[in-house]
Formats: C-alpha cells, sequence, structure tokens
C-alpha cells in the first residue's frame, strides 16, 4: 500500500483515524514555485488525469472543510502560506 492510498483511506473517512487533528503551520515559497504552481493551476484540467497528480474529487471535499485558515503573505522574494487544519 503506497502513501498516497493511506492518505486517501484516511480522508475518505473524514481523518476519524485521528480525533483532534490540528495542523497548523507555515509553507515559505519562492516566487519561481509559485508561478509554476500558477501556470500548472491554469494548464490543467479540472480533475486529476493519468501522468497529471492532483487531488482525487472525492478528497476534496474533506480537505476543504479541513481549512480554518489560510492567509498568503508576500516579502520580497518569498510568498509564505499560513494555514490551518483541523479535523
Amino acid at each position: 500500500m503506497s502513501l498516497q492510498d493511506l492518505v486517501q483511506g484516511w480522508a475518505a473517512r473524514g481523518f476519524a483515524d485521528f480525533p483532534g487533528l490540528a495542523i497548523d503551520g507555515s509553507i515559505p515559497l519562492k516566487q519561481e514555485l509559485v508561478n509554476q504552481l500558477i501556470a500548472e493551476f491554469l494548464n490543467s484540467p479540472p480533475a486529476a488525469s493519468p501522468g497529471r497528480p492532483g487531488i482525487p474529487e472525492p478528497l476534496r471535499p474533506v480537505l476543504l472543510q479541513m481549512i480554518k485558515k489560510l492567509e498568503v503573505r508576500a516579502t520580497e522574494g518569498v510568498i509564505t502560506v499560513h494555514l490551518e487544519l483541523r479535523s
């Protein structure tokens, strides 16, 4: 079983295997990576297709419900995404 299979199983059960799950973190992203992510998003189909990774459609609602806070901050050359997830 792959890590992706495990995560998909956990998400399909609403992360019930992790009662009280709380994630609070920041991810600093360089401008080049953000530009690459935006370009990929604009050029990608709505759902993941073979050879193009993405969040499988059944997981999207579960993950969206878990997002309690999402902030994007920009400083010179670095964009920081701060996110809080709760189950």
